[in-house]
């Protein structure tokens, strides 16, 4: 009830649309802004003739952050805030509030952080502390532009050189964080399955001048005994054809391969459920303000992706095998990972897949009615489709408060969904597998482990050696014995 409440009263609050619209400043994506905000002694934020601490902003960010209440936010800058300025949305496609909130908090813990004289890799700044949401003109400034806060010290030893060509920039970072952190765990930031825009870079290599929002951050991480053991080093510097010069480019493996893409469905799972523009209230208070927020067009988004996904699952005889419950594995797939245990504090996992079901139900109404009318989704259809499939499952949404508790389930399970599978496609495995696979899957790609990598990896065959589409998700990936054979392949 206290939640409830709490929820009720930020929705209505008129300080909202005030409030999104400062957060939606693209100020805060600029990387030069993180050291001028950690180093200072006192930060102000000035916007017209308002002066607030930026202690104050750090304080409310987090309770924004929490899924049931990033939705009305979102909703408030659309509906009523600024436009976002039309160069930074070219440059940044996923420029909205919620990204901005990221940031905000990243750049707060990192000021506490380097306040206190704890010291801060540059490594562990741009992936633990999430800075690949930021911004620069210069692409080299991705790297450079952290120079001043972090403690490598071979890496702060030298100036700046902007004469060196991003793509040797950007490699010889990656092999100095392999060589740092002992791992391979740079790795699952890169592959040629994401966006990208160097062509000249090795796949193995990510590209830092994308923000992190270009893909899904990896959200399932493989048991220790999956990785590998540090007793041996976890990769060599060799040429292809095997004589003693290095290739920067290339670096030696071993791997072991898990399974093969079978199909790689079309649809993308949105990485949030605050993408889209079309925000729609679900439920409305007395004098007309809203209640909770959805957005339509994510709604039709991932209802094609999971409607889609659980038709081709269903009609996939490998699949009909192996999983006999074609819903129950796709919810598994969606909310694994790390963020599994983020949703059970939230909601019983029970309760969980309760509501999975019927979004699931709702959707297919949905799109159905769609279908024969002719029609684009429409959030009166929507709210007919998700009362109508409740129902069925013993849940009456006839009331505000009904609706609103409800509606803030659906927000924390899509934002886990979003969080999880966010940006990849719909696999199915020649095994019968179902799997999470980035954007540029193809059928053929192999399904492997990477010794002393965290998580799994797509691969093909390339011209000078494996190349790396990127990090994935697969089922069964986290529990399979460490029994196959490992072998030694070139990533380049």
């Amino acid at each position: 009830m206290r939640q409830s409440w709490r929820l009720w009263t930020l929705q209505r609050s008129p300080y909202i649309p005030a409030l999104s619209a400062l957060l939606s400043r693209n100020y805060f994506h600029r990387i030069w802004v993180v050291q001028e905000v950690a180093r200072a002694q006192k930060v102000h934020i000035m916007y017209g003739h308002v002066t607030i601490q930026w202690d104050i902003l750090a304080q409310v960010v987090p309770s924004l952050l929490e899924p049931e209440n990033m939705g009305h936010v979102r909703g408030q800058t659309r509906l009523g805030g600024p436009p976002s300025p039309s160069a930074f949305a070219e440059a940044h496609p996923f420029n909205y509030i919620s990204w901005h909130l990221c940031s905000i908090a990243s750049m707060d813990m990192i000021r506490r952080m380097y306040q206190d004289k704890e010291p801060l890799a540059l490594y562990e700044v741009l992936t633990t502390l999430q800075l690949r949401f930021f911004l620069a003109t210069d692409p080299r400034d991705i790297l450079f532009g952290l120079l001043g806060l972090i403690s490598d010290p071979e890496l702060t030893g030298e100036p700046p050189n902007y004469a060196e060509p991003v793509e040797a920039l950007y490699t010889r970072t990656a092999r100095y964080f392999i060589t740092q952190t002992k791992s391979l765990s740079v790795l699952q930031y890169a592959g040629t399955g994401y966006k990208r825009t160097l062509k000249d870079l090795p796949s193995w290599v990510p590209d830092w001048s994308q923000p992190s929002t270009a893909f899904s951050l990896p959200a399932f991480v493989l048991p220790a005994r999956l990785v590998g053991t540090q007793d041996t080093p976890l990769y060599s510097c060799r040429s292809t054809n095997g004589n003693s010069g290095q290739d920067q480019n290339i670096i030696e493996v071993e791997v072991q391969q898990f399974d093969q893409v079978f199909l790689a469905a079309e649809p993308i799972l949105p990485i949030t459920t605050f993408e889209q523009p079309s925000y729609v209230a679900m439920g409305t208070g007395a004098s007309g303000t809203q209640g909770s927020g959805f957005y339509i067009d994510i709604l039709a988004s991932f209802a094609t992706w999971l409607t889609g996904a659980k038709s081709l699952a269903a009609s996939f005889p490998p699949t009909q095998q192996r999983c006999k419950d074609i819903e129950s594995t796709l919810f598994d797939l969606l909310t694994g990972g790390v963020y599994l245990s983020s949703l059970k504090a939230a909601m019983r996992e029970a309760k969980a897949y309760q509501t999975f079901q019927i979004m699931l139900r709702s959707f297919e109404a949905l799109l159905i009615g769609c279908h024969q009318d002719n029609s684009n989704p429409s959030y009166p259809a929507f709210e007919r489709a998700v009362k109508t499939a409740a129902l069925s499952s013993g849940i009456d949404l006839k009331d505000e408060g009904a609706i609103t508790a409800f509606t803030a389930d659906v927000g924390r399970l899509m934002y886990a969904m979003g969080a999880s599978g966010g940006g990849k496609k719909f696999g199915l495995l020649k095994s019968g597998r179902v799997a999470l696979v980035p954007p540029g899957a193809r059928a053929g790609d192999d399904i492997c482990y990477i010794k002393g990598a965290p998580v799994t990896f797509l691969s093909r065959n390339g011209p000078k050696g494996l190349e790396l589409v990127g990090s994935c998700h697969a089922q069964g990936d986290d529990t399979r014995g460490n029994t196959g054979e490992w072998r030694t392949v070139y990533l380049a």
